[in-house]
């Protein structure tokens, strides 16, 4: 192995920035639409309980913005 070789494979940042991206990239956008199912779940069954609908808005909220995240995650743009 050449030396500049060693180099590049040597840096613990490079690998650390590289697991990070592809965390985000595809754990997070995962992880934000199973919570947005589980919360749609939950806005569900707090309905059908009779819970107050301010309670069964705010879950029923937090679903939509987990849904819109996890999406708005997946859709392709700038590279920083």
């Amino acid at each position: 192995m050449r030396s500049d070789e060693r180099e590049e494979c040597s840096g613990a940042e490079p690998r650390s920035h590289e697991w990070r991206v592809a965390l985000m990239g595809a754990a997070l956008p995962t992880l934000l639409l199973i919570l947005a199912g589980v919360l749609v779940g939950g806005a569900w069954s707090l309905y059908r309980q009779g819970a107050s609908k301010g309670v069964v808005g705010i879950t029923a909220l937090l679903a939509v913005l987990a849904t819109v995240g996890g999406v708005l995650w997946l859709l392709p743009g700038q590279d920083a």
